[in-house]
């Protein structure tokens, strides 16, 4: 036997050793693989913007050729604020609904501040919505970027429709780094109202004998263009932004309502009663978020009784609390139901609901009390509790004289017994079992 040739006995043993090597560098390459592959498709985004700060569906690669990435990520690099875009297909139904609850769950894994844009609804596939964290007012949706209107803007402006979602990212983009989006935004707005008025028809001569007769068919003529011209506002409009968080109330809510009569804000607050009705009128595929929306249920009864016997702003406000808590509820189902982690539930302002979500978590003493207190408010008014300064509180009425609603009596006031709710988790059923002054 030659002292090249290796005994056939220690050949088998060093081939099954070999594959065994094999085998293990294998199984250690598939590991990564297999673990990838458990992951959910939010961790798989954000796991991607931790490369770069564009996700693109492979599904929907070819509106974003290398070309037009290319500029995207040479404008969000010259951006003053970290940008984020992420495009999924949004399917009612499906893994991302809408562009809010992909933005607040790949927020969540990603766990960076910043603004990111996103198709903003299933209907609107063609607009975009701008979500910050954080949100306005610390910074990032405030003045000069205002990304919110900056992506209302890019969705009203004339011709980006044809152009997709890269010309509008790209169009969101530059009004944030001009500081140009608020003015943008009403000038497009007022713009597409004007569009939308009908022009008065000529005259025409009367008919000489029978028949509806001109006047008729002119009438029938502007009433088809209003309606058609109202509904096609209303279709452009569901593609604004909203902000803070899937389904939660759109900032432009507590826009309106904190400076709205009382006329005008019970109409808002209907309209958010409404909104969370159709909500949780949309069924559960899966049961697992069945507690979730069992409160969503809770907070929408309690809404219609509060707007039912709403006697002034503070019921008013609450009614927008309860909407928000079950419009919150909604999301955390949803949430459950993909089998993801559900968004956070932030209270709105404890001195205001009207001034929206309470974004910071406060140790506040009231003048004149030793009681401290742990509630959550908003920039504006836990800025003025730094500085020793009382924040804008919601007044409520004591006879002759306004106090802030906190103090009135809490037999009289559910609001002032609750805190609006942060006081526990009871604010729904407090409403539906006592209504809304359990002691009158």
């Amino acid at each position: 036997m030659s002292a090249n040739v290796m005994p056939r006995g220690r050949r088998v043993l060093a081939l099954t050793v070999l594959l065994a090597l094999l085998g293990a560098v294998g199984a250690l390459g598939a590991a990564p693989s297999r673990a990838a592959a458990s992951a959910t498709p939010g961790e798989r985004i954000a796991a991607s913007l931790r490369k770069s700060p564009i996700y693109v569906d492979p599904s929907l690669s070819s509106a974003f050729p290398s070309s037009v990435r290319a500029g995207l990520l040479k404008q969000i690099h010259s951006a003053r604020v970290p940008v984020y875009i992420v495009v999924v297909p949004l399917v009612k139904g499906g893994t991302w609904p809408d562009g809010e609850q992909l933005a607040s769950v790949v927020h969540g894994y990603l766990n960076r501040p910043g603004v990111y844009l996103a198709p903003s609804d299933a209907d609107l596939s063609n607009d975009i919505g701008a979500y910050t964290w954080p949100s306005d007012p610390d910074g990032l949706d405030a003045a000069p970027y205002h990304a919110g209107d900056a992506a209302q803007a890019a969705d009203l402006a004339a011709g980006l429709d044809e152009s997709g979602l890269p010309a509008k990212f790209s169009r969101c983009l530059t009004l944030m780094a001009n500081g140009k989006a608020v003015s943008t935004y009403q000038a497009e707005d007022k713009a597409l109202n004007a569009e939308s008025r009908p022009t008065t028809p000529a005259a025409e001569p009367a008919p000489t004998s029978g028949g509806p007769g001109a006047a008729l068919y002119a009438v029938i003529a502007v009433v088809t263009v209003l309606i058609i011209g109202e509904g096609f506002l209303v279709a452009r409009r569901r593609g604004k932004r909203p902000s803070t968080a899937p389904f939660v109330t759109p900032h432009s809510v507590f826009t309106t309502a904190r400076n709205a009569t009382e006329a005008e804000l019970r109409e808002v607050a209907q309209q958010q009663v409404i909104r969370l009705g159709e909500l949780v009128e949309q069924p559960s595929s899966s049961g697992k978020g069945d507690a979730q929306v069992a409160r969503a249920l809770d907070a929408y009864e309690a809404a219609g009784k509060a707007l039912d016997g709403a006697a002034g702003i503070p019921d008013l406000a609450g009614v927008l609390v309860l909407t928000h808590q079950g419009q919150n509820a909604i999301a955390a189902a949803r949430a459950l139901e993909a089998g993801q982690p559900e968004p956070p539930d932030r209270p709105l302002c404890f001195f205001s609901p009207l001034h929206g979500e309470g974004r910071r978590d406060i140790h506040w003493r009231a003048l004149g009390s030793r009681q401290t207190l742990d509630v959550s408010a908003c920039a504006e008014c836990a800025d003025a509790t730094a500085r020793h300064r009382l924040p804008e509180v919601l007044h409520d009425r004591d006879g002759d004289r306004e106090i802030p609603y906190y103090e009135a009596d809490p037999g009289r006031s559910v609001w002032a017994a609750t805190g609006y709710g942060q006081f526990g988790d009871d604010l729904a059923r407090r409403i539906i079992t006592r209504g809304l002054r359990p002691g009158g």
